[in-house]
């Protein structure tokens, strides 16, 4: 059975903080999807859910992450609905402080190239 809207992990939340905070950034947290999210440079940056988190990395990132098979694959916020410039990344992933850094990296050097909003 298909989920109306991806659903919040606060746990998964707390961790993803500590990691970006870890890795340096000083995100915004908004509201979005019913829960909060991380917001860099006024743009949407990283979310928990209970699939793992999503990171905006920009649609290239995506297709070539989707390729790659490895633990990430297109974010789906809601049924019906893909976001492409987004990755929703497993906690195959967001389990490992490195790939979940390395990802953080790749999302918050992409929001940085974009103009401010």
């Amino acid at each position: 059975m298909k989920r109306k809207m991806m659903q919040y992990d606060a746990a998964g939340d707390q961790a993803l903080g500590q990691a970006i905070l870890r890795a340096g950034y000083a995100p915004d947290k908004k509201k979005m999807f019913g829960h909060e999210v991380y917001f860099l440079n006024g743009y949407m940056f990283a979310g928990a859910n209970t699939d793992g988190c999503f990171v905006h990395v920009g649609e290239e990132a995506v297709q070539a992450a989707v390729a790659a098979a490895d633990g990430a694959g297109p974010f789906c916020p809601m049924e019906g609905m893909t976001m492409k410039a987004y990755l929703q990344l497993t906690t195959t992933i967001t389990d490992d402080g490195e790939k979940l850094g390395a990802w953080l990296k790749q999302s918050a050097e992409y929001l940085s190239a974009l103009p401010p909003k």
